[in-house]
């Protein structure tokens, strides 16, 4: 049988790691069209188009170019999104950005959500895991870490609805 060391420590005695976030930018997003793929094995599929918008923080200002969303409705009043869009900084760099998320609420607010009505905060949970991917060397810095956002809708004043994310990179 084997010996286990007695000098490693039990996982209560060591320190825990601390996480903090640092806003990074606030990113609001064109919806276009919604496509309806319908169901598939893992759910029904739908997928939204993304139009453009824009994002703005204190060291990174720019514009959505496209992108979209695969939204999987897993059941259980749960929605998995799946983005993906081409970012343009203020000053040229394309950045590629990628998220997946969680939402979660009763089904009267998912089918507010699916028709893009403004919906309170505190009516669902929705939270995204992002990640990035630059060239750019200016913004080489995006590829070393991992963020979350935050969600709200917004109108736009070409009348179309959209997203607006909070993001915040983990520290």
């Amino acid at each position: 049988m084997a010996e286990t060391s007695k000098s490693a420590p039990y996982p209560d005695q060591v320190p825990r790691l601390s996480v903090s976030l640092e806003f990074l930018a606030r990113f609001e997003i064109e919806a276009a069209s919604m496509n309806p793929v319908g169901r598939v094995p893992a759910g029904t599929r739908r997928c939204d188009v993304i139009d453009g918008g824009r994002f703005e923080g204190p060291n990174l200002k720019g514009r959505v170019i496209s992108g979209m969303d695969a939204l999987l409705d897993v059941g259980n009043n749960i929605i998995r999104p799946d983005v993906r869009l081409l970012l343009e900084t203020h000053d040229g760099a394309k950045i590629y950005m990628h998220y997946t998320g969680i939402i979660h609420c009763r089904p009267d607010v998912l089918a507010r959500l699916r028709r893009r009505e403004a919906i309170d905060a505190d009516e669902f949970y929705l939270r995204t895991s992002v990640q990035f991917e630059c060239g750019d060397p200016n913004y080489a810095w995006l590829n070393t870490f991992i963020a979350i956002g935050t969600y709200g809708s917004v109108s736009f004043a070409s009348g179309k609805k959209g997203s607006l994310y909070d993001i915040y990179r983990v520290l």
